[in-house]
């Protein structure tokens, strides 16, 4: 535990370790036992990184620009974020995947329950861990016909009104998409298309309806 602090501090003036352990004594009061092991003083108990079932944060350590993985039991760390993500999705979830159970998000303090599928648990740690996750691949298969899709469904006169609440959404995909840029740029053609139509329209049948007034 100390060593764990002495590494992320000891640059910054950090405490002696009688020091630390009275602080830590002070921060966890009602446990018994010391770091000694002796019976009958007061003090926290400490087994590894756990104190009194609470999970260090192997993230402590993480300084600079180096990125540590918060797989649970996980304490590598990479120089950027593009090599953890390769790492979490090719290292941890084919070992869940292995176990031949639900699947379990085993990031540090992560709540979500078990995921039906493997891939099912990718997109949540994609979405909800890996936020700058990129993906480089090649669209095929369902998601290939989802923008083949939705770029037919542009092209209707209304499309803009229906695509309206997901406009942003939209754009995001292409940042952590690349390869969909394509499709959901002919798209937007289509809403502006569909968007000065609609005003011409508008307009022409306003000025009718005054010049029959």
């Amino acid at each position: 535990m100390y060593l764990l602090y002495e590494m992320r501090f000891g640059h910054e003036k950090a405490l002696r370790m009688k020091e630390f352990y009275t602080v830590l004594k002070i921060a966890f009061p009602i446990a018994t036992g010391s770091i000694d092991g002796s019976p009958g003083r007061q003090g926290a108990i400490l087994e590894g990184t756990t104190i009194r079932g609470l999970q260090v944060k192997m993230c402590i350590l993480q300084d600079g620009n180096e990125l540590m993985c918060q797989w649970t039991n996980c304490s590598q760390s990479f120089d950027d974020e593009q090599l953890l993500q390769s790492h979490v999705l090719h290292d941890h979830i084919p070992s869940v995947a292995a176990a031949k159970s639900s699947s379990n998000c085993m990031w540090t303090d992560c709540d979500n329950g078990s995921f039906r599928d493997p891939n099912e648990l990718s997109c949540h740690v994609k979405d909800s861990h890996l936020p700058g996750f990129t993906d480089n691949s090649d669209i095929q298969g369902v998601a290939l016909v989802a923008a083949q899709l939705l770029k037919v469904l542009s092209r209707n006169p209304n499309s803009h009104v229906c695509f309206m609440p997901y406009e942003q959404e939209l754009v995001m995909m292409t940042r952590r998409r690349p390869k969909l840029t394509p499709f959901i740029e002919t798209m937007f053609s289509n809403f502006r298309i569909a968007s000065s139509t609609s005003t011409s329209s508008a307009s022409s049948s306003t000025a009718s309806l005054n010049n029959q007034l």
